[in-house]
C-alpha cells in the first residue's frame, strides 16, 4: 500500500521585525509513503526568511513548536501515521528538543532554515491522505 502524505507549516512571527520580514513557510511534501520499504521516509522542506534593512550582525531565532511530544502524527482515515522533525540531515537534532538559531546574509537578508521529516516503515494504515499541522514561530 501506499500513501500520499503532507505536513502543513504554519506561521507566527513575532515583534516589530514581523512588519519588515517575510517567512515563506510551504508545506513539506512527504509524498508517497510504502510500509513495506524497510527503510524510514526522509524527506528536507526549508523555511525561507527575508527581512529588509538588516544589519550585518542580525541574527534571528527560528523554534518549531512541537506540543505534546517529539513524535507527531499524521492524521486520515482514522488513522494515524507517526513520524519526527529534526534540524539536521543525521537526524540527531530534533526541533522538539531546542530551537535553531541561524544568521541572515549580510547581503541579501535572506536564510532557509532545513526541516528534516522522518516516517518510520512499517506502519500499516489504509491509503489516502494523511496532514498534520505543525506551528513554526520566528522570533526576530
Amino acid at each position: 500500500m501506499k500513501h500520499l502524505l503532507a505536513v502543513a507549516l504554519y506561521l507566527l512571527a513575532t515583534g516589530a521585525a514581523a512588519q519588515v520580514c517575510r517567512v515563506d513557510a510551504g508545506a513539506i511534501a512527504l509524498g508517497v509513503y510504502d510500509p513495506a520499504q524497510p527503510r524510514p521516509r526522509v524527506v528536507r522542506g526549508d523555511v525561507a526568511v527575508v527581512c529588509r534593512s538588516v544589519a550585518a550582525d542580525s541574527r534571528l531565532s527560528v523554534r518549531v513548536s512541537l506540543p505534546g511530544a517529539a513524535v507527531r502524527e499524521l492524521q486520515g482515515r482514522g488513522a494515524v501515521l507517526r513520524y519526527s522533525l529534526f534540524q539536521d540531515s543525521a537526524l540527531m537534532r530534533s526541533w522538539y528538543a531546542a530551537a535553531a538559531i541561524v544568521s541572515l546574509d549580510p547581503a541579501s537578508g535572506e536564510t532557509r532554515v532545513p526541516i528534516y521529516a522522518r516516517i518510520a516503515p512499517g506502519q500499516w494504515v489504509a491509503p489516502g491522505n494523511y496532514a498534520d499541522q505543525v506551528e513554526l514561530v520566528v522570533e526576530f
